[in-house]
């Protein structure tokens, strides 16, 4: 049986920083300029992202319908297979911001997610198209799903130039409450 595509549609969220960083209250949304309200907003409840780790973050938390995936949250728009923009606000402040689509040089694929480079985990080269790739390990192995929810990514197969600086934190009782641009990025999505 094939899942249903709004059903299963996944982000994950990577912390670049040494620190634990809380995203409870943070903002997940998508932007379509061409919407009357062009954001889509869903408020991130009590999710806390270890430091070097992964969040994600699904349309469903039913494992049932979502391939098989335990999620940190949920979040209420849909990821628009031929482009979309996704972004992620803490106080007001974007974190991070992906905009992707086939016009842009992304690749369009299926029944796989959309996987950020090992080696490309920073704010800026994470919007380069040639930093993604199809994802390669299989998650749910009926119907056939590829990606690493929740894992590192693999290399992607081909030449990326990239470097990768981490941020400054700010720490308030062992977690990040204070935010800056580039503390977290998207790794993942499908």
């Amino acid at each position: 049986p094939r899942l249903i595509e709004s059903k299963a549609e996944w982000i994950e969220v990577y912390n670049t920083t040494a620190n634990p960083i809380s995203l409870d209250g943070c903002i997940l949304t998508d932007y379509d300029a061409s919407r009357s309200n062009p954001e889509s907003p869903s408020t991130i409840g009590g999710v806390v992202i270890e430091s070097q780790g992964y969040a994600v973050f699904a349309r469903n938390d039913n494992p049932d319908q979502n391939g098989g995936l335990v999620v940190d949250d949920t979040f209420n728009f849909n990821l628009t297979n031929s482009g979309d923009t996704v972004i992620l606000r803490c106080s007001n402040l974007e974190i991070d911001r992906i905009t992707y689509g086939r016009d842009l040089g992304f690749e369009n694929i299926a029944a796989a997610s959309l996987s950020l480079d090992f080696d490309a985990f920073d704010v800026a080269q994470n919007d380069l198209p040639g930093a993604w790739c199809a994802g390669v390990t299989p998650y749910l192995d009926v119907p056939p799903h590829l990606g690493t929810p929740g894992l590192p990514n693999p290399s992607c197969p081909r030449c990326v130039n990239v470097v990768c600086e981490t941020p400054v934190s700010k720490c308030e009782d062992g977690e990040i409450r204070s935010y800056e641009p580039g503390m977290c990025t998207f790794v993942d999505f499908v």
